[in-house]
């Protein structure tokens, strides 16, 4: 049997297609609803609590104080909080309306000052480069990759 080498580009496209009709129809799916943003939240504090997350934690402590971050996808601030205590700057890119009334109350009760947050697609965001791009639970909702 001959060997044939693998489209991954392929294989990407038909895992985002599935996903998008997995939950084609699910009402509550949409983060832009509130409810589905505050439960999203609520799961994200519980993760928190019970075991913390080790890559949240790596990156913290590899992060350089003068060092800038891209948190693209970036929710209710799991992630842009904490890096935010760390780096010189976060951008957060965010394209859910109910997601980003909870984040910046997030920012604002912890006091952070130093992240710009837009709310847009990750592929139609302009901005800047910066030193470290975060794309936890994001990726997977891209379906062109070729070309990003």
């Amino acid at each position: 049997m001959p060997y044939e080498e693998t489209n991954w580009l392929k294989l990407w496209e038909e895992l985002v297609s599935a996903r998008k009709l997995a939950h084609a129809g699910r009402d509550g799916f949409s983060f832009n609803r509130k409810e589905r943003a505050e439960a999203f939240e609520a799961g994200s504090r519980r993760k928190n609590k019970e075991k913390g997350d080790l890559f949240l934690n790596f990156m913290r402590f590899d992060l350089k104080p003068g060092e800038t971050v891209l948190d693209i996808g970036a929710g209710t601030g799991r992630w842009t909080v904490p890096l935010a205590k760390v780096a010189k700057a976060v951008t957060s890119i965010e394209p859910a309306s109910a997601m980003l009334d909870i984040l910046k109350k997030n920012l604002s009760e912890a006091g952070v000052s130093n992240v710009k947050v837009i709310q847009s697609s990750w592929e139609n965001a302009d901005v800047t480069p910066h030193d470290i791009a975060n794309l936890i639970e994001t990726i997977h909702q891209t379906p062109e990759m070729h070309g990003t």
